[in-house]
């Protein structure tokens, strides 16, 4: 269809004049698929918008720093507190008799003091053979940090610069050591303070006695 830019008459395609005016309209046919003149401009803004708001948003420097700080804390909870659980394998009258005298068993050296008190209580059992493995893993430090510290102390006869820095690095040392078998000993006694039959990280697998 072709309409005539001077009176508005529609014509037919093909035409080269106006049949009502004359006028010469062969370069005013509208092209095919052209967009209407009546478009509405606020319509085409918000459909942008929309778009826009529908894109998925990046994450900011600060919300990645907390992700990763919430993913170590949440792995560090599990490493210390999401190991083996028996609990329910418990009898609750056994844990709660003896939630108090279970702690006895991570107290280094004491730890069979409990089960020979009471050498029935599963529960005791349970904490005993965990602080036999505690008890074992002291004595294994022990022998460590005698072999690391004499063998690093051969560098003190170098001069005070050196005598006081393997001072230090024996700190370092007996820090990370034993700090690692009181952080051990305070896991297991606050599992069984709390009625809890947890295993302890990493050691805590290991079973040396029998259990009923």
């Amino acid at each position: 269809m072709i309409i005539c830019p001077k009176c508005g008459t529609e014509l037919n395609d093909g035409a080269v004049f106006c049949s009502k005016c004359g006028s010469n309209v062969t370069h005013h046919t509208a092209p095919t698929g052209s967009a209407p003149d009546n478009a509405n401009p606020e319509a085409e803004k918000a459909a942008e918008q929309t778009a826009k708001s529908e894109q998925p948003k990046s994450e900011t420097a600060s919300e990645k720093v907390n992700s990763g700080v919430n993913s170590a804390v949440n792995k560090t909870k599990n490493f210390f507190f999401g190991t083996n659980d028996e609990s329910s394998m418990q009898d609750a009258e056994d844990v709660k008799e003896n939630k108090i005298l279970a702690l006895v068993s991570y107290l280094g050296y004491f730890f069979f003091i409990p089960m020979i008190v009471k050498p029935y209580s599963r529960y005791l059992r349970f904490h005993g053979n965990q602080g036999l493995t505690l008890c074992l893993y002291l004595i294994a430090v022990n022998i460590v940090t005698a072999i690391i510290t004499s063998l690093i102390g051969l560098a003190a006869f170098a001069g005070i610069g050196a005598a006081i820095a393997v001072a230090i690095i024996n700190s370092i040392i007996y820090i990370i050591f034993y700090g690692s078998f009181v952080t051990l000993a305070v896991i297991g006694i606050y599992n069984a303070v709390k009625g809890y039959a947890r295993e302890l990280p990493i050691i805590g697998k290991i079973r040396l006695l029998r259990e009923y």
